[in-house]
């Protein structure tokens, strides 16, 4: 639907004919009214809503206005403005939709048709540039902004992490390697023993947050040391593998009741990406075995990502096999019952010998 000076003039028209309805509406009385289409700008209004649009100099745009600007594609788009630049003397608008993640290419000013100044929302029309919802403007395109320079990085580094895991898991299940990291690690001495205090205390800088050079917390590790020894239950262990004077690897067996069922759980098993495929993690596991039995206890399970190969990969090796129980354990960071993304593995051991079947 298209408006202008008040007058409803077409409705459901093809989009290169509304654009060229809108700009000579605009160009002529300076004002036009039509119904949004898309989510991109929730909050600030919804799909279908109507908005007026007004003829503008683009010289008098500032960040936080929402225009209506053509693409070279023939698309119209309505989005809030984050920042605004000159480049080789042209002024450049780099615009997102509220409730997009990514910023929109750069838009010239001859692009710009409008700009949004009211929304006809189910209590009446709003104002945009009035009062409270200017302020909610300003607040957004800040928001924006943060997301943009802090959040949205983080979620590459993140993505980029995985991939990289992804590919060392892949270099490291070679033969290759495994064969030279063998000769590397030949005269490695290991200790798999129960977690103390300096364990935990080196835990807190293991693994992620190391990585990322952010350094050790001593609030964590203190947090670590005060309740995780005290809330182990009984047959509940940590084990640590020490050697060249450092920690190289960590797992939690961890007892899980539901329903009056028990279950046993190995969790945070870890080997320092450096010293995998030298025989630490199946170590690790004998011992968590071992200790399992001792125990009497006759299943262990574990959760396992499928898109983990060189994890799967581990857990079948080692006699692994998918189990079909359809709960997960709240300390494996999710809510109790199955999600499809994650697999359980289950390893079953010869209760009071501690050997795997």
């Amino acid at each position: 639907m298209i408006e202008s000076g008040g007058v409803e003039e077409i409705k459901n028209i093809p989009t290169e004919t509304f654009l060229d309805l809108a700009s000579r509406a605009l160009d002529k009385v300076g004002v036009v009214r039509f119904c949004a289409t898309g989510a991109s700008m929730l909050p600030t209004f919804r799909e279908h809503e109507p908005v007026k649009v007004v003829k503008v100099d683009p010289e008098e745009l500032n960040t936080g206005d929402i225009i209506f600007y053509r693409t070279p594609f023939g698309v119209g788009i309505t989005h809030r403005v984050l920042f605004r630049t000159r480049k080789d003397g042209h002024l450049l608008f780099y615009t997102k939709g509220d409730a997009v993640a990514v910023l929109d290419p750069p838009v010239s000013a001859d692009m710009i048709l409008g700009k949004v100044v009211s929304v006809q929302g189910d209590c009446g029309e709003i104002f945009l540039d009035c009062g409270w919802q200017r302020i909610k403007g300003k607040l957004i395109t800040v928001l924006g902004l943060f997301y943009l320079w802090l959040v949205l990085p983080l979620v590459i580094v993140f993505s980029l992490r995985r991939l990289g895991g992804k590919f060392l898991g892949l270099i490291q299940g070679s033969n290759f390697y495994r064969s030279r990291a063998k000769k590397r690690f030949k005269d490695l001495s290991v200790e798999i023993n129960d977690a103390g205090p300096d364990d935990f205390r080196e835990m807190s800088a293991f693994g992620f947050f190391r990585e990322l050079m952010v350094p050790s917390s001593k609030t964590l590790a203190e947090m670590a040391i005060k309740w995780t020894i005290p809330s182990m239950k009984e047959g509940e262990a940590c084990l640590v593998v020490r050697g060249d004077s450092k920690l190289l690897g960590t797992a939690l067996l961890k007892k899980w009741v539901d329903k009056g069922k028990e279950t046993w759980w190995v969790h945070q098993f870890k080997i320092r990406w450096n010293y995998r495929g030298i025989g630490l993690g199946r170590q690790l596991l004998e011992k968590i075995q071992e200790k399992s039995g001792a125990e009497g206890i006759e299943k262990l399970y574990m959760v396992m990502r499928p898109d983990n190969r060189g994890g799967m990969a581990f857990c079948k090796a080692t006699g692994a096999v998918e189990s079909p129980e359809d709960f997960l354990p709240s300390f494996s960071g999710r809510k109790p019952g199955r999600t499809a993304r994650l697999k359980v593995l289950c390893w079953k051991i010869d209760a009071g010998k501690g050997n795997k079947e």
